[in-house]
């Protein structure tokens, strides 16, 4: 039985499998099917995890990584200019940020690239010194 967390990567492979093989023109055709799969198979609830993946992996195909940028605030958001090309010295490889803010981070950012996260938020901090404290 297929884990719940691995659907969306699974419908993001067969569509973007799908999608190389056939010519551009196709593609809206194509995505109008594919919703109505999802809602056959009654996963049309996951679609934005689902879009996410494809996304992933479009840009991924095209020889970069996304890295998802969270702040707590504007200013916060404004300090993350430097950060793309400070990701790619890092990685070695060109990345495209996608920004977002998300005020329960308190105060900092989180960063993730794939599966790895890097969590520099207020919230993140608590929840790291609570987990501490919690296994003493």
């Amino acid at each position: 039985m297929r884990k719940k967390r691995d659907l969306p990567r699974s419908y993001a492979s067969a569509f973007v499998e799908v999608m190389g093989m056939l010519p551009d023109e196709s593609h809206a055709e194509l995505a109008r099917k594919f919703a109505a799969m999802l809602a056959r198979d009654g996963v049309l609830k996951r679609s934005k995890d689902i879009v996410a993946r494809i996304e992933d992996m479009i840009v991924e195909g095209e020889g970069y990584l996304k890295a998802r940028v969270s702040g707590a605030n504007a200013a916060t958001m404004e300090k993350t200019g430097r950060l793309e090309r400070i990701l790619e010295e890092m990685i070695g490889q060109p990345v495209i940020v996608e920004k977002s803010m998300d005020p329960s981070l308190l105060a900092g950012f989180r960063i993730k690239i794939e599966d790895t996260v890097i969590d520099s938020s207020i919230k993140g901090k608590i929840h790291k010194l609570r987990n501490n404290l919690l296994s003493k």
